[in-house]
């Protein structure tokens, strides 16, 4: 029905109608990872969401990245706006979304204000793999699909997964100078382990791009077995 809502999955917050969607179409396919978006002529939420421009597109943010529109028509979406079918549930006319649903799964959110204590101070037998993303960046999703896949079937043992969004926690941008999305970093109790890699792209000690679930399982592998020799820096396969 023209009046059923579309919320955000992870805060609830109404963001469209059904009246307000023109179609819905594929915007990009990377292999393990496919992503539809709704197409818009308006939104309901849309002045009360943050806005984040790029080069690109520009954003708005609710709890996260919501809504966008092509600043360059790189998709041939013209001037509609898009919002990915997936970060949205629709709910009945005169209902409410209570939101709460875990957008990423398998990761740990992590902010600029607890990142020294939860990662880099972390003395445990694990190795704490950090993405440094953006929640509307094709690649990243590639890799949140790999770390969602990995999870249901138990996660890998020694390694953790944490997230951190570089919209929202710019401080965590800057410190790590990341220039690519999205960037992985690496720890083990609590030091860092810098990885550099012949067929894989790396940057300034950092895993950066996106990876397929078996490239990601190999890496985390490698990194692993390497800090628990002792090394600081790992030749990836």
């Amino acid at each position: 029905m023209e009046n059923d809502a579309y919320a955000c999955r992870r805060c609830g917050r109404v963001l469209f109608h059904a009246g307000e969607i023109e179609g819905r179409r594929p915007l990009w396919d990377l292999g393990e990872e496919r992503n539809e978006v709704f197409l818009l002529k308006s939104a309901a939420g849309l002045p009360s969401l943050r806005r984040y421009d790029t080069s690109l597109h520009q954003g708005w943010y609710c709890c996260r990245f919501a809504l966008m529109r092509m600043t360059t028509d790189k998709f041939g979406t013209g001037d509609a706006l898009l919002a990915y079918v997936d970060d949205v549930e629709r709910v009945p006319a005169g209902a409410v979304s209570r939101g709460g649903t875990q957008v990423h799964p398998g990761q740990l959110q992590v902010s600029a204000g607890d990142f020294d204590a939860v990662v880099a101070s972390d003395h445990g037998d694990h190795l704490s793999v950090v993405k440094l993303s953006a929640t509307w960046c094709p690649p990243c999703r590639l890799v949140d699909t790999a770390i969602a896949r990995i999870d249901a079937r138990g996660g890998l043992p020694g390694v953790r997964f944490y997230e951190a969004d570089v919209d929202s926690q710019p401080e965590l941008g800057e410190r790590f100078a990341v220039r690519s999305l999205p960037t992985l970093r690496f720890w083990y109790r609590g030091r860092p382990i810098a990885v550099e890699g012949r067929r894989l792209a790396t940057a300034d000690g950092a895993l950066v791009g996106g990876l397929s679930q078996q490239a990601l399982e190999a890496v985390t592998a490698a990194v692993l077995e390497a800090a628990r020799r002792g090394d600081d820096r790992v030749e990836l396969p």
